[in-house]
């Protein structure tokens, strides 16, 4: 990735959950497993992100293309490849249209 990262990265907050986000150049990418996480209220949002990429899979669609892996701080404070999408907009329409479905 050319772009220049910045140091300036800030949490979101959205509806009392922090979602994780780094400016690279001029656009912001969040975490796609925190953004799923407030959408869909799973308690596992990492193990629904997972079954919704081999289900999709399984459907020919391929979401990580649409994914690149930044480092964002994790709760371990330590900085973690995190699956940040570059099409915001197709992966919420997906989990908000299978809300839960996908969980246990």
């Amino acid at each position: 990735m050319s772009k220049d990262i910045q140091a300036n990265n800030r949490l979101a907050i959205f509806e009392d959950v922090e979602i994780r986000r780094i400016l690279v150049g001029e656009e912001w990418y969040y975490s796609v497993v925190d953004v799923i996480k407030v959408l869909t209220d799973s308690s596992n949002p990492r193990n629904y992100w997972s079954t919704l990429k081999k289900r999709e899979l399984d459907n020919g669609i391929e979401l990580s293309t649409n994914c690149v892996q930044l480092k964002l701080v994790a709760t371990d404070r330590k900085k973690r490849p995190t699956d940040s999408p570059e099409i915001q907009r197709e992966i919420i329409q997906d989990s908000t249209s299978e809300n839960k479905e996908l969980e246990d």
